[in-house]
């Protein structure tokens, strides 16, 4: 599936971006949907790939 996937992405580039919440404990994200196309950009080598951030709920900045 993610071969698949990362061939669609190669070909077409990412239609979708993933979403992302900010985890202010590391300072960094956890992937909230688009984990399959996360991986496939890995294999594809991409260093960055388009995310939406959501920032967590109850947190202050």
């Amino acid at each position: 599936m993610i071969a698949e996937l990362s061939a669609s992405i190669a070909e077409r580039s990412l239609l979708q971006p993933i979403l992302v919440l900010r985890n202010p404990a590391d300072d960094g994200y956890d992937i909230i949907a688009g984990n399959a196309r996360y991986e496939a950009c890995q294999q594809l080598r991409w260093n960055t790939i388009p995310a939406i951030v959501c920032e967590p709920s109850g947190v202050e900045k």
